[in-house]
């Protein structure tokens, strides 16, 4: 299983992130308090140099010239997008959808991933809130998606035992502030999620 820490803010956050075993970070252009400019972002992608993470460009409505910039000048190895920002792009895409309910079928994107979250009316960006997990046990595919929304390190490890997600995502779950990770909150979600998953 995949552990996703989004929403990263500062280098040494990230770097904390990656030591305590987490695959991939997400920076954020999207509108949001977490939002990065592209020189922030290079900055704290730079985790890649000494550690084996993936980073993560978070997008939603955001102009093709923005994104295809990000992905020229900040070392992305996928690009965290919504189905209206479309599929082709120069990495690998992690397509976010926003359930209202139960999926009537897995919209795939070609050697990518889907990002399941809730979608809550007036709000753009991450949530915080959880779904019931009715929603995606036998309607998505086990092994393609990332469960995020309202994931914290007390609820990862039930979550990720019933529903088994090829990743887990968590921002706001993780925080001390908006963008500022808490180092023991992170080192226990992560601890969680990866006993969960081995459990």
């Amino acid at each position: 299983m995949r552990i996703k820490i989004c929403g990263l803010t500062r280098a040494r956050d990230a770097a904390h992130a990656a030591r305590c075993g987490a695959d991939l970070v997400g920076l954020v252009a999207a509108h949001s308090p977490r939002q990065l400019t592209l020189a922030a972002a290079a900055e704290v992608a730079r985790v890649r140099q000494d550690h084996p993470v993936r980073t993560v460009g978070v997008f939603h409505r955001q102009p093709r010239e923005l994104i295809l910039e990000w992905t020229a000048r900040v070392p992305l190895d996928l690009v965290q997008v919504h189905p209206e920002d479309g599929l082709d792009w120069p990495v690998p895409v992690l397509l976010s959808r926003r359930l209202q309910g139960p999926p009537r079928e897995p919209i795939q994107p070609v050697g990518g991933f889907l990002l399941y979250e809730i979608y809550v009316q007036g709000v753009p960006g991450g949530t915080g809130r959880t779904f019931p997990v009715e929603w995606l046990q036998g309607g998505a595919d086990p092994g393609r998606y990332f469960l995020a929304g309202g994931l914290t390190p007390s609820n990862v490890a039930e979550r990720v035992r019933c529903l088994r997600p090829f990743g887990v995502d968590v921002s706001s779950g993780v925080e001390a502030g908006p963008g500022i990770k808490d180092p023991e909150l992170v080192r226990r979600f992560i601890e969680e999620a990866r006993r969960a998953d081995l459990g």
